[in-house]
This record gives structure tokens, sequence and C-alpha cells, in this order.
């Protein structure tokens, strides 16, 4: 069982040399716009969902609008939201994974950018959305 661990471990991230890394570039420009338009959509979706819990004007929190006391109104649509934020978040882990199996990471930040691994597997490049090709890390001193 440990060696077949250690074999998926080993093939979920790659790689790559300074030719492969530049090789990249086109299939992680299409990785970056997909998550640039998860993320719009994530944020899009939280602040409807957020509109959507809000209180409304003339009706009381502890009352139907139809009648019946002690209960709230609660509309579907806030279900719908939560379902298809759920969605949008499952899709960007999606793509996360992978980037890992292309010996790639997703750097956290408001600007999309990549790490991609030297044959070591140590991060060597950063692609940031929009370059022509990656740029090598500066090594640590």
């Amino acid at each position: 069982m440990t060696r077949r661990t250690t074999t998926l471990q080993r093939t979920e991230m790659r790689a790559f040399g300074c030719e492969h890394a530049r090789a990249l570039v086109p299939l992680l420009a299409s990785i970056a716009r997909e998550v640039a338009e998860r993320r719009s959509l994530v944020l899009t979706l939280e602040r409807e969902l957020e509109g959507a819990r809000a209180p409304r004007a003339g009706v009381p929190q502890d009352a139907d609008p139809h009648g019946a006391p002690g209960h709230a109104h609660r509309d579907a649509r806030p279900d719908s939201l939560i379902a298809d934020l759920a969605s949008q978040r499952r899709a960007l882990r999606g793509l996360d994974r992978e980037l890992r199996r292309l010996g790639c990471v997703l750097e956290r930040g408001p600007e999309i950018s990549m790490l991609i691994a030297d044959q070591a597997g140590k991060p060597a490049w950063r692609w940031r959305q929009g370059e022509a090709e990656p740029r090598p890390l500066a090594p640590f001193s």
C-alpha cells in the first residue's frame, strides 16, 4: 500500500524544465481565464446571497408575510444561490487539483499567478496572467 501511495503522489505533481514550463503557458492562460471567471461569479453570488438574506422593509423578521406568526419569510432564492456558490467553489478546487497535477500551484492573492515546479519538484518559475512566458523565481539568499 505504501508503494501505491508514493506512486500516486509522484504522478500528482509533475516537474518541468524551462522549455516545458514555457510550453504550459497556453494551458495556464486558459485555466487562469476560468479561475478569473469563477472567482468573479463567486463574488457576485456572495453579494446576491447577502442581499437575499437581508431583512425586507415592512416585513417583521419573526412573521411570515402571509400572516403566520413566528416564522421569518424565506425565499427559495437563497437556497439556489447557496447551491450555485458551492458549485463554483467546487469547480475552483478542481482547477487547483488540475494545476497540481501539471506541477503548478495557483498563488493566493487578487492577481492570478502560478508557480511552476522544476525537475526537482520545487517552484522555479512564476507565470502571471497576461505574460507571454514564465519568469524564473529569485533564489532565496
